[in-house]
């Protein structure tokens, strides 16, 4: 067992004080998965990740720790078979409200949910536990195992059939954040922040947070977007009812597009970006506040770990949450505005240095000193959201198992998420060769009136 880091701590507080729910990654396979091929491949897969079978536990009414389950695991306990033909908005908005995760019970974190008749499963998963790539290498695994087993077995399978033993985990290494090295500045910073807040309380120093550094009365603000009305329903309740928007690029625009980003030396997420900073000019001046557009980007960073600690097992990095925000900003009054491609090469340039800079792991790493629990209690004093938009880009996978001539692979993917306190809407992306890419945009209702129409206009190509 082990302590959680901050970060899961983070997330953990997010869920129990009902900031959040839970993401979903989704494949849609070439033909239908039946149940006894679903009993194979997690049998296989189950006991290969120890994260598939963990849970948070409280001891001594305070610690968090991550613990085996001392419990079997059986299909019906990570199965969900719905009644949803399709995930049209009201099936992905009735799955992230009413599906749920606890903690402190004998049960996984994630499930599958099976949709379309078995050719559509979502790998549902806690955020304290998972990032948007463990659900991607989670389908890798998935599909390379499906395209293994031969067919045979896969009918003979018991359907009861234990997929998980209870045993003795493996040691569990503490997150590499935690074993992050420490400049000497930010050494600074950590002693500073922790004599603060023995005298000021719950927050991080202004002139050491890396939030604050724009004028809140600057930052681009949606006026019918109003806490916590829009955020929470009469009893309290996240609402998770936005208007969900699909917006897809088929594989031969797509590649054209991409071709243009080399072209341009930016990336598809600055493009996307870029697209989205170009449309809310078109809003009506009386919808909105503030010029600078703010963007936070969720970056994976299962590759620096490597680099920064080599020694760290990379099976370790494969499962768990290891990401970071690179904050991203835009002002739509710059003169450059009508310019796309210098759009896109200024988000580029912000990714860039976000990717390459350790400076929200370090802030991050300042939450040691605080009760996180009440740190996110006390985070919607600031009115939410912090951010115009979020862009989430899981990027292009092929999902065959690595098979040439796979018996199932993947003809589509979907990435989603709920709403959210950290931004006005956000935007899941990942992409299939076979579809192309599929973007979830998720919008409250306060303004989708307002940002629907052009959202789609401005996308579609």
């Amino acid at each position: 067992m082990r302590v959680l880091n901050t970060l899961e701590e983070y997330f953990y507080y997010k869920k129990v004080h009902g900031f959040t729910t839970f993401f979903y990654v989704g494949v849609t396979f070439n033909k239908p998965v039946d149940r006894s091929s679903l009993c194979c491949v997690l049998k296989e897969l189950i006991p290969k990740h120890p994260h598939l079978y963990r849970n948070i536990f409280t001891k001594d009414g305070s610690k968090k720790l991550v613990r085996p389950l001392n419990v079997e695991i059986r299909l019906d306990d990570v199965l969900e078979e719905t009644g949803f033909d399709s995930l049209d908005e009201s099936a992905a908005n009735s799955i992230l409200k009413n599906s749920t995760f606890q903690y402190d019970q004998q049960r996984p974190l994630w499930k599958l949910i099976s949709l379309k008749a078995g050719t559509q499963f979502l790998f549902c998963f806690d955020h304290a536990f998972f990032d948007g790539m463990s659900a991607v290498i989670f389908w890798n695994d998935f599909i390379s195992a499906l395209n293994s087993i031969k067919p045979e077995n896969r009918r003979g399978m018991d359907l009861n059939e234990v997929l998980y033993k209870a045993a003795a985990d493996p040691e569990i290494r503490v997150h590499p954040f935690d074993l992050w090295p420490i400049p000497w500045v930010w050494s600074m910073k950590r002693a500073v922040t922790k004599i603060w807040t023995y005298y000021a309380g719950q927050s991080i120093p202004q002139c050491i947070s890396l939030k604050g550094i724009i004028s809140k009365r600057e930052v681009f603000r949606f006026k019918h977007y109003i806490f916590p009305s829009g955020f929470f329903n009469s009893e309290g309740v996240l609402r998770n009812d936005n208007v969900q928007l699909s917006s897809r690029i088929p594989p031969d625009k797509m590649d054209a597009i991409l071709v243009e980003c080399r072209k341009h030396k930016v990336s598809f997420t600055s493009w996307f970006a870029a697209k989205l900073i170009q449309l809310l000019r078109e809003l009506d001046p009386n919808e909105s506040t503030g010029s600078i557009v703010k963007i936070m980007l969720p970056v994976d960073c299962r590759a620096e770990i490597a680099e920064k600690l080599p020694s760290y097992p990379a099976d370790e990095l494969k499962m768990g949450l290891f990401v970071k925000n690179a904050s991203l900003h835009y002002d739509l009054d710059s003169p450059d505005i009508n310019e796309f491609w210098q759009i896109a090469s200024s988000i580029h340039t912000q990714i860039v240095q976000g990717r390459l800079s350790d400076a929200s792991i370090q802030s991050l790493k300042l939450l040691d000193f605080l009760d996180i629990s009440q740190y996110v209690l006390e985070g919607p004093k600031s009115p939410p959201p912090s951010s115009t938009f979020e862009i989430t880009n899981l990027g292009l996978h092929k999902f065959d198992g690595n098979v040439e001539e796979p018996e199932f692979y993947a003809v589509d993917a979907v990435f989603n998420e709920p709403q959210t306190l950290s931004a006005a809407f956000t935007c899941a992306l990942i992409s299939t060769p076979l579809g192309g890419l599929h973007a979830s945009i998720s919008v409250p209702k306060a303004i989708s009136n307002s940002l629907t129409k052009i959202l789609l206009r401005s996308l579609s190509v």
